[in-house]
């Protein structure tokens, strides 16, 4: 998984990202904010505790910039329409906007597990059937291959996945399944799996890791 950031063009914010190999997730906080919370746990740590930089990927230039993508007119609508009409943390709140600005500006990796939302998390795709939130949190994930239309998809790598997920409000994290299967998720949730990692070449570039067989 990876997280991405959001910022706007006004604002510096810190930007983090995850791809569906492993999760990424977004930042919408301004740097000072970012800080104050790192002087903080700073203040926490033990004698044997220490921190670390983690690698972010950042596209600063293009936050707040209108999107180029093209997605699929019904898909669209059917997710603004869903997600307008949430009042829960991670979707809608806000008016939906989806696919038309860019939201967030990087990304790092977080984590690599077997996401409940990948499997059951899914309102509009081809796992809408499995589909098992409405009774909770009432949100839902975004594949990449369920809104981009057929002729305009591109093989897929951390990268791209990120130019789509970003498009999309108040979605914090992305992951690839299996070389190929972008989502973008308000949150995850880790599954009990198998020992596997997640060692599936990306299918746009095969010297990148795009989560595993059933990880992100």
């Amino acid at each position: 998984f990876r997280s991405s950031v959001s910022s706007s063009p006004k604002v510096n914010v810190a930007l983090v990202c995850l791809h569906t190999s492993k999760l990424y997730l977004p930042s919408m906080m301004k740097t000072t904010t970012a800080l104050l919370l790192l002087s903080q746990a700073a203040a926490h740590l033990g004698v044997d505790d220490h921190m670390v930089a983690v690698p972010m990927t950042q596209y600063k230039h293009a936050c707040g910039l209108p999107s180029n993508l093209s997605v699929v007119p019904q898909m669209a609508s059917q997710m603004a329409a869903f997600l307008q009409g949430s009042k829960v943390p991670g979707a809608g709140i806000d008016e939906f906007t989806s696919f038309k600005t860019v939201h967030k500006d990087g990304f790092m990796a977080i984590d690599c597990v077997k996401d409940y939302m990948y499997y059951n998390g899914d309102k509009f795709g081809d796992n809408k059937h499995d589909y098992k939130l409405g009774a909770t949190s009432n949100v839902s994930i975004v594949h990449y291959d369920a809104f981009v239309a057929k002729e305009d998809q591109e093989p897929m790598t951390q990268k791209v996945c990120f130019e789509f997920c970003r498009t999309v409000p108040n979605m914090g994290f992305f992951g690839v399944v299996n070389g190929r299967g972008c989502y973008c998720t308000p949150y995850f949730e880790p599954m009990e799996s198998d020992s596997s990692s997640c060692d599936a070449v990306c299918e746009g570039d095969t010297t990148l890791m795009c989560g595993g067989k059933a990880k992100s």
